[in-house]
């Protein structure tokens, strides 16, 4: 009850500042509720682009760049194992004066213009919205903050951000934060400059391992805790280097489309940390337990039942070292399991694994698939018959549906 009423009123304070900022012959008491704002712990700023607040520079590292995207393949449909090209806008590196970064937050905030920057703001659409550790609530372009606009915990001469959003997310930081590392050679950064990282890589040892095996720039490093704010004389960022959205608001609403990898850059990474994996030796035919997970849980004891008779191990990828870790995903022919961040590690499987996640909904959304067929991986996904609208929900596997996959698929 008590989180209801919350929501109920942040969706209001919204609403109100929404109304007021988008009426100019209101903006005196847009401006007074601004001023009421800064004796909380709260902010209004407004959100924008790098073209709608732009840097002092911007280098274009890649120019005309291909990405690529796929269909999911569900169930015993029909192979659709296809890599899509789509045109991906450039890649480039900003320089910022006088900003601030928030841990555990894609926004670059510009409190002399009241606004937070954020490049994916410029395709946002009714379909998709912002979860960000900064952002309290989003309507159109007014941004609510938890950050009272003043607060600056450190201040440095210089940075090159590689923090952001959802950092605790081994896929996201994969994929969207420490793939930049492979950036640093390529843009035009006095070698001076030091990194800034969230503080969780280095309080999860297999992100550290990563983090390490990918860079190598020998430039320092500096973290930045999830809540803390740190200013900057002079900030470096890039842009994205795969394009995921930040959050759908119904998993349906999403097209392939609107994922695209860069597998130049992906299997770049790949390759840079297919060297580190380990030389133990893991079965050949493995299903991924999330039995140590608190959410998506399925019919597990049931599932795993069925693949124990087609020579399946049971193994939970987390309780491995990384370098165990790739090792594990690279030697398997059989992958089977349900789908969650342990699906990041596809990255490192062999030409010609098979896979079939298990997940509880139908959606046209390849964050996995992509990257699957990037490496020549075949994968297809098994689904919950019943309708479900919640993504990290759980759900039940037709075991008679899995064990025809099995036989037509596998084999």
């Amino acid at each position: 009850m008590i989180c209801e009423c919350k929501k109920a009123v942040g969706e209001l304070i919204c609403n109100l500042t929404y109304f007021l900022a988008s009426h100019d012959s209101l903006k005196v008491l847009y401006r007074g509720l601004q001023g009421v704002f800064r004796i909380v712990p709260f902010s209004i700023y407004e959100m924008a682009g790098s073209k709608t607040c732009p840097p002092e520079f911007m280098n274009i590292i890649k120019r005309d760049r291909v990405g690529y995207t796929t269909h999911p393949v569900y169930n015993n449909d029909p192979d659709d194992q296809e890599l899509i090209p789509r045109a991906m806008s450039d890649l480039a590196c900003y320089y910022y004066r006088d900003v601030k970064l928030h841990g555990d937050s894609d926004f670059v905030i510009d409190s002399k213009n009241r606004c937070v920057i954020n490049d994916f703001y410029n395709e946002l659409d009714r379909r998709f919205q912002i979860f960000d550790g900064l952002l309290y609530r989003l309507k159109g372009k007014i941004a609510i903050l938890r950050y009272d606009g003043r607060r600056e915990d450190r201040h440095l001469s210089d940075g090159i951000m590689l923090s952001g959003r959802f950092s605790s997310n081994y896929y996201h930081q994969m994929y969207e934060l420490m793939i930049r590392l492979l950036l640093l050679d390529k843009a035009e950064i006095p070698e001076s400059v030091p990194l800034i990282v969230d503080e969780i890589v280095f309080r999860v040892e297999s992100l550290t391992h990563i983090f390490n095996n990918l860079n190598s720039s020998g430039r320092k490093v500096i973290t930045i805790g999830s809540k803390e704010v740190i200013g900057f004389d002079q900030l470096y960022t890039f842009s994205g280097v795969n394009q995921i959205p930040p959050h759908t608001r119904k998993i349906r609403d999403i097209v392939c489309t609107n994922v695209v990898f860069d597998l130049d850059l992906t299997l770049a990474m790949r390759d840079r940390l297919l060297v580190i994996g380990s030389t133990r030796q893991f079965p050949r035919r493995i299903f991924l337990t999330r039995k140590n997970t608190s959410h998506r849980h399925f019919n597990e004891n049931e599932v795993f039942s069925l693949l124990q008779g087609y020579g399946f191990e049971s193994v939970a990828p987390e309780e491995y070292s990384i370098e165990d870790q790739i090792a594990l995903f690279h030697n398997a022919e059989v992958i089977v399991g349900g789908t969650g961040a342990a699906f990041t590690n596809l990255l490192f499987c062999s030409y010609g694994c098979k896979v079939i996640c298990l997940k509880g909904i139908v959606s046209d959304n390849p964050v996995f698939t992509t990257v699957a067929m990037g490496v020549g991986v075949q994968m297809r996904y098994c689904t919950d018959r019943r309708v479900t609208k919640n993504i990290h929900g759980n759900f039940v596997i037709e075991v008679s549906s899995l064990d025809s996959m099995i036989k037509q698929y596998v084999g």
